[in-house]
């Protein structure tokens, strides 16, 4: 697997005795949603929150003579998605590092996860059909199963009030 962080830093979190927060994003409005809440439980706990966009490079493989191109676009894509991410952690006071790597998704967020110690992994799960499941496989599904740390998946769609999200923006306020 090939990794390229976006900062120098150096991997902290648990080898510092702190929380550390993994949440991986496709771009995906369910991964955006599955952002906030990392953004908003690594405010609340102290947390340093690492971004992870997996480029795969099978899905760019597929493009046949155009996968220069198609690598390109997915690294785009990746950047975009880390970025939207990073964003909100950035406006949340939350300190985050963005990470690229390219590989297998299912298997390059179990990596970084524990290459970074994290305590927490946030995903989306968009909700594929049994077919599509049955043929390609689940990201989300392979991390829960595979994990050997707490796995949160978020859905695509939001309740017009999310409790966690209000609970958390009323303790941050009255801190």
């Amino acid at each position: 697997m090939n990794v390229k962080r976006t900062t120098t830093e150096g991997v902290e979190g648990a080898a510092a005795g702190r929380p550390t927060a993994l949440v991986a994003t496709d771009g995906s409005v369910a991964a955006l949603h599955a952002g906030e809440r990392a953004v908003g439980l690594a405010g609340f706990l102290g947390a340093k929150l690492y971004v992870l966009y997996a480029l795969d490079e099978e899905e760019a493989f597929h493009a046949g003579i155009h996968y220069g191109e198609a690598v390109r676009d997915l690294a785009a894509l990746g950047k975009r998605a880390t970025g939207h991410v990073a964003e909100l952690a950035e406006k949340a006071g939350v300190e985050h590092e963005e990470v690229v790597v390219t590989g297998d998704p299912a298997r390059a967020i179990l990596a970084v996860a524990q290459d970074v110690g994290a305590d927490y992994v946030f995903m989306g799960a968009v909700g594929a059909s049994r077919l599509g499941n049955a043929l390609f496989g689940s990201v989300s599904e392979e991390v829960l199963r595979r994990a050997d740390r707490t796995v949160l998946l978020v859905g695509g769609k939001r309740a017009t009030t999310d409790p966690m999200l209000d609970r958390l923006q009323r303790m941050k306020a009255g801190a």
